[in-house]
């Protein structure tokens, strides 16, 4: 098997995101996504926060995400967000009334990524916290 490609369970087809990455291909990215996969569905979120403008249609899909059970999913689909905010703020800020709900995350590094695409998007939109308040900076700082 080819380790690039992503096994998903034995309803879904291989979904090789290295290959619709290279290919720009938002559709395939936009549709891995929906894998019931986690780990396709995160990178498939990374692969997407890499493509900035060219990611435009993506952002709905990603703002669905932000209400997904899985909260690694969320984080990714937050932080590609984020990413495709630094280069062109005004295609995600449709999502920004989505990442500040999801700034009341249960989970802190939801939480955290969120505010850092907010701030991504819009400085100005920035919440800030202290990180020596907060008990999960450590992992937040190693995950970024």
């Amino acid at each position: 098997m080819n380790p690039n490609k992503r096994v998903n369970d034995m309803t879904e087809p291989e979904i090789n995101i290295n290959e619709l990455a290279a290919k720009r291909d938002v559709a395939g990215l936009i549709a891995a996504l929906k894998s019931k996969n986690n780990s396709t569905r995160y990178s498939a979120a990374s692969a997407i926060s890499k493509l900035g403008p060219d990611a435009e249609a993506a952002i709905p899909a990603l703002i669905e995400l932000l209400k997904h059970w899985d909260a690694m999913t969320r984080v990714a689909a937050a932080g590609a967000i984020g990413k495709i905010g630094i280069t062109c703020k005004e295609i995600a800020a449709p999502a920004v009334p989505a990442l500040q709900e999801a700034l009341n995350d249960r989970e802190p590094m939801v939480r955290r990524v969120a505010g850092t695409a907010l701030e991504d998007i819009d400085p100005e939109l920035w919440v800030g916290w202290d990180e020596d308040d907060d008990p999960d900076a450590e992992i937040f700082n190693d995950v970024l």
